[in-house]
């Protein structure tokens, strides 16, 4: 199997062949049908064995040899004929060349951009009896955009990371994580936008309506639509704030948490950082942003397949995730408050495990809130899990609130309790060499995480401080010996002066998200996820410290989001590491999946990285300009700023 990056731009004939007739053509499924298959592509080989002709000026490079290669490339298997029909005599006059390597790129892009002005000059030639208005069509539709390769509209949406096959279990919800074919089977095509797509409304209006278009999919309006999760008006999706569990709404509803039931919460004071578990339509997390609450919403792509995507088109932070067999991508006392008003989530399985993990991310101190059925109603069988559910909490030392439909509980600020559970009670201490940051791929594991006994992530400074004040973990992140963790700190916080008037960002940054911290100091309405490359050191410790977000990623996979997130994306010299492990191009793709049309892409590397991802990007169809770093123009790295201007074909 050859590399993603070959598919994107080479040869637009290649990719319009490849997206369309293999939608026709099965051979290999309909072999009872193979001599009507072949008699289909002679034909169509001979009209465009004549075409060529028509087309193709004498200093035209050579196509033929190109051609052959293509015989033995990719998906090609299906259009063995077309090839094999060429008269060779069609070539004899046009001077050999070297062909592009189809595992690279750049290289196949810069063949292709050398061959379009000869067939643009004869372009007309093509209208000729001799071709059809398919194909024409074709033709002329691809070589004007030069644009990568579209995904047929029934591609996964979340990339091939979402393909439940791979899993090898499905008992303990496995088939929601994860699961990466591995190299060379990423998505390798561009993402077409849906039809009739419109820029996105900006907030705070669009917390409570979307354009419908943009989230083409009215299942959840269906099934949920007697909740008060919202319905359809017009060319619009209303959002108006309900949900299974918010029966006045989500403001009523977080006022009865932090007024009648909790004052210490104080929304925007004390707690600065939620985690949304199974969050609907984000309502949650929504009405949060209103009270100065960063709330990450998650939610495996389940039967509504898109929960996720009408959260993050309300411009609310979300992100697909599941509690199945592995940690969440997030670091130990992440959250100051974890939410979760699903009864569906079996907390209490396998010695509670699941409520484990929601221990190892909550701060000490720090508040789970669960509305679900068995809090409140009185049948047996969920009396049994509401018992079950006090016994469990009680061994992890919580202290609990309950009243009327919602139960919190509050986390520890100590091990003191931890450490005076009676000798082999259950769930027992994880071991103090296990590493509660691990979160790449990691099992989640049947013990209690005890604090660090340094006060490490529970003496965080209060806010505004908190955001520029170098934590305590700081100091506990693995890195080079030589480096000053807090003078880079300090040096990279001064560096942000950017102002772009974006609602929501992306950050695909490799030390301690100062580019977040700045939008913020600006007073910029935006929100920015933070990603941490797993090739690089973990500092996502000390995000969350800062009272930002962020996640651990492999950017050699999809990321965990569906397409058009972000209006803008950020890249610190991701590349020059990433690129030893895996091609530039499926970074780059996956960076064109999850950017809004007409969002802007800034990538700050060497000169050497800039240059090929400029060419790069011009494959993608996107506009891109090199620009000078503040050490002015002689030094060693640039800044590649670019705009996803390109209408990718439907």
């Amino acid at each position: 199997m050859h590399s993603s990056k070959s598919k994107l731009g080479w040869m637009a004939i290649k990719m319009q062949w490849n997206s369309n007739f293999s939608e026709t053509f099965h051979p290999e499924r309909d072999l009872e049908n193979a001599a009507t298959i072949n008699s289909v592509l002679s034909e169509f080989g001979l009209r465009f064995g004549s075409l060529l002709a028509h087309v193709l000026h004498p200093s035209t490079p050579s196509l033929y040899p190109c051609f052959t290669d293509l015989m033995t490339f990719d998906r090609f298997w299906n259009f063995p004929l077309l090839f094999t029909l060429f008269p060779r005599d069609i070539f004899s006059n046009i001077a050999s060349v070297r062909c592009p390597d189809l595992n690279d790129l750049t290289d196949s892009y810069r063949w292709s951009m050398n061959l379009k002005p000869w067939i643009l000059k004869n372009i007309s030639l093509m209208a000729s009896s001799i071709v059809s208005n398919t194909l024409w069509n074709l033709l002329f539709a691809a070589l004007t955009c030069v644009g990568s390769q579209c995904c047929r509209r029934s591609r996964q949406p979340l990339g091939s990371c979402s393909l439940h096959i791979h899993a090898h279990s499905t008992s303990l919800g496995e088939k929601y994580e994860r699961h990466c074919p591995g190299k060379g089977r990423m998505l390798d095509c561009v993402v077409p936008r849906p039809e009739g797509y419109r820029r996105s409304i900006p907030l705070p209006q669009s917390r409570d309506e979307v354009w419908s278009s943009n989230v083409p999919h009215t299942r959840l309006v269906e099934d949920k639509g007697g909740q008060n999760w919202m319905s359809i008006k017009k060319d619009k999706f209303i959002f108006p704030g309900g949900g299974t569990q918010f029966i006045h709404g989500a403001d009523q509803y977080l006022n009865q948490i932090s007024q009648a039931m909790v004052p210490e919460i104080s929304f925007g004071h004390h707690i600065h950082v939620a985690l949304d578990i199974g969050c609907g339509v984000a309502s949650f997390g929504a009405f949060l942003l209103h009270r100065n609450v960063t709330t990450l919403s998650i939610a495996p792509k389940d039967v509504h397949e898109n929960q996720i995507q009408f959260a993050l088109e309300r411009g609310v932070p979300a992100m697909v995730a599941v509690f199945a067999t592995h940690r969440l991508l997030y670091p130990s006392q992440a959250f100051d408050l974890i939410h979760c008003s699903r009864w569906r989530i079996k907390w209490i399985r396998d010695y509670g495990i699941l409520l484990l993990e929601v221990n190892r991310m909550l701060r000490a101190g720090g508040y789970f809130v669960w509305a679900a059925q068995p809090v409140y109603k009185h049948e047996e069988i969920l009396q049994e899990q509401w018992k079950e559910m006090e016994d469990l909490t009680s061994r992890f030392c919580w202290e609990l609130v309950k009243e009327g439909y919602i139960a919190i509980w509050r986390k520890p600020l100590n091990n003191t309790c931890y450490l005076n559970n009676d000798t082999g009670a259950l769930p027992p201490l994880c071991d103090p060499n296990d590493n509660s940051d691990n979160v790449w791929y990691a099992d989640l594991r049947a013990c209690i995480t005890q604090l660090p006994v340094n006060g490490y992530g529970s003496n965080v400074s209060t806010w505004p401080a908190r955001l520029h004040v170098p934590p305590d973990r700081l100091q506990s992140i693995e890195m080079d010996g030589y480096i000053s963790r807090k003078e880079i700190f300090r040096a990279e916080s001064k560096y942000w002066n950017e102002i772009i008037e974006l609602h929501t960002r992306f950050s695909l940054e490799r030390y301690e998200t100062t580019f977040a911290a700045a939008l913020i100091d600006l007073q910029i309405d935006c929100w920015v996820m933070n990603v941490v490359p797993v090739s690089g050191f973990n500092t996502l410790p000390v995000i969350y410290d800062r009272r930002l977000i962020g996640v651990m990623h492999d950017w050699c996979e999809p990321f965990d989001t569906y397409p058009r997130t972000y209006d803008l994306l950020h890249a610190s010299g991701l590349f020059s590491v990433e690129k030893k492990r895996c091609n530039m191009s499926t970074i780059m793709l996956e960076m064109d999946r999850i950017l809004r049309p007409s969002g802007r892409v800034y990538i700050r590397d060497s000169i050497s990285v800039i240059g090929e991802l400029k060419e790069i990007a011009s494959a993608m169809g996107w506009v891109s300009a090199v620009h000078d770093i503040g050490e002015g123009p002689h030094a060693s790295w640039k800044i590649l700023i670019s705009e996803n201007e390109c209408d990718v074909l439907s």
